[in-house]
């Protein structure tokens, strides 16, 4: 990248505008310069508002399918797909399975189960992700539709889940200005939960909080 072209990027990332970053990636995808962390971002990018382009995210997710972040594409295109634009076909499952010791893949192939009424599946495959790792958001998962979770390891569960998430006011972060700063940000706060606003933590602990 040319620093003209970086600098505009940096300065795009720190001013949170998602329309001049993406207008900057996008051409460096045409011109096959881009690297792979931006084109994640990008796609990413692209599911956020003002743009809301759930059609152009999948495409650039489904074109990183065989490379060397395909599982963070398949991460966020069945989020994509579980949260915002459910279609056909499910690119991004193939790749989910060939994780099985992903917590994060389970969790996604979960929240996509529920999404397609499969609630037996989602049921197992929150269970296997919470096996593998826990993490704020399949810790909720599993408080939300594991009936089989009792009191106290309701409770554990839900101080697990409060000692792992370390921002609960994120809208008051520093600004970043580097595309894997950005990236992580968005993985924390959308995929993992590590990090979360202050709005949704409030609604959390009334859900869950005893």
């Amino acid at each position: 990248m040319s620093s003209t072209s970086a600098e505009s990027l940096s300065r795009a990332i720190f001013s949170r505008d998602n329309v001049a970053a993406v207008n900057i990636i996008e051409q460096r995808i045409i011109d096959d310069t881009a690297t792979e962390g931006e084109r994640l971002l990008c796609g990413v990018m692209l599911l956020m508002p003002p743009l809301a382009d759930y059609e152009a995210a999948s495409n650039i997710f489904s074109n990183m399918l065989n490379g060397p972040r395909r599982l963070e594409a398949a991460i966020w295109d069945a989020y994509r797909f579980a949260v915002l634009m459910p279609d056909e076909p499910r690119s991004f499952m193939p790749v989910l399975r060939s994780s099985p010791q992903s917590a994060v893949a389970a969790h996604m192939m979960s929240k996509v189960a529920l999404m397609s009424d499969d609630a037996k599946l989602a049921l197992n495959e929150n269970r296997r992700s919470r096996s593998l790792r826990l993490f704020p958001f399949n810790i909720f998962e599993g408080l939300r539709i594991d009936s089989v979770i009792g009191a106290n390891e309701r409770d554990n569960l839900w101080r697990t889940a409060c000692d792992l998430i370390f921002d609960k006011s994120a809208e008051s972060d520093s600004r970043i200005s580097t595309t894997e700063g950005a990236l992580q940000k968005r993985w924390d706060n959308l995929i993992i939960g590590t990090r979360l606003t202050s709005q949704l933590w409030h609604e959390y602990e009334k859900q869950f909080m005893k």
